[in-house]
């Protein structure tokens, strides 16, 4: 344990560099990812999502988020979707994010339409594959591979 103003305690540490460092494994009954909260501030649309998309939800924290929106009206082929910037940026490490339909929202079907175009430490791209149906509801859950520093 560091004697610092924020206390370190590192386990299988002799310099712990976070407010809990374990070298090792660690077993947990739950993870709740609290802080670095997403909201519409963190989604920037792209053409791909047409003119004038809205944003129905966004919800989650940094490592795991869901949203759902509707396309606008005339989709550019193979353009960007959104760019999601990450409430808080990861550190070097950082794999890149995966996603997967959102199960509650079946207006749409063509899920095969969509691809991470790129991926870095604060932020990640989804990208049209071809050209978006207009006026459609999309949902999506994402997985960040990455932790908090």
């Amino acid at each position: 344990m560091t004697n610092e103003a924020v206390p370190k305690v590192g386990i299988n540490r002799d310099a712990p560099k976070h407010a809990m460092d374990v070298n090792g494994v660690t077993q947990a009954e739950q993870y709740i990812g609290k802080g670095n909260v997403w909201n519409s501030s963190n989604i920037t649309f792209g053409t791909g999502a047409g003119t004038g998309p809205t944003l129905s939800t966004i919800i989650g924290s940094n490592n795991a988020f869901t949203i759902v929106f509707t396309t606008g009206t005339a989709p550019t082929a193979n353009g960007i979707v959104f760019t999601a910037s990450f409430p808080k940026s990861f550190p070097a490490g950082f794999t890149q994010a995966t996603f997967s339909p959102y199960s509650t929202n079946a207006s749409a079907t063509d899920y095969n339409k969509f691809k991470i175009s790129s991926a870095a430490l604060n932020q990640t791209q989804l990208s049209a594959v071809g050209t978006l149906s207009a006026s459609t509801s999309y949902g999506f859950m994402f997985t960040v591979n990455g932790y908090d520093a």
